[in-house]
């Protein structure tokens, strides 16, 4: 058995609504030591949500952000909007607060980024500086367009 294997499984279960197979399939995965990727969590959400099992979505959804996975922001919403059909209120509660940390702590990585960037950027234009390049050139008014 390999991941493409169960992948092909997932696909089927998920298109014939067999959420208890599709989670089964994770748990064999984890037996036989196949790591399961986003695809195979794709899947069994899919599974979960066209049967309405708005309980099972939660705890995948915990269980990928466990395993390292990011849920997309559509498996969130789509996850939240089944919890209020089924009148999970606190599951969607729950899922939304989880979403809405996840974003903020996405943009502030984004942030995190931007500022290493602008910090790297400077460095690189004093080591230009400093080497006497065009940059340095221009910094030390060394060069003259006419």
């Amino acid at each position: 058995k390999d991941i493409v294997s169960y992948g092909m499984a997932m696909q089927a279960c998920a298109k014939v609504l067999q959420w208890e197979h599709a989670l089964g399939l994770l748990r064999d995965m984890d037996r036989e030591r196949v790591a399961p990727d986003a695809i195979m969590y794709a899947g069994a959400t899919k599974a979960c949500k066209l049967a309405q099992r708005s309980d099972k979505l939660a705890e995948l959804l915990v269980d990928m952000k466990a395993r390292g996975f990011t849920p997309s922001e559509q498996e969130y919403k789509s996850s939240i909007e089944a919890c209020e059909k089924k009148q999970h209120f606190e599951v969607a509660l729950e899922l939304e607060a989880t979403r809405i940390d996840l974003r903020s702590s996405q943009a502030l990585e984004r942030e995190e980024f931007e500022a290493e960037k602008m910090l790297e950027d400077a460095v690189n234009f004093r080591i230009g500086k400093k080497q006497g390049g065009l940059v340095g050139k221009i910094w030390g008014g060394e060069f003259d367009e006419t």
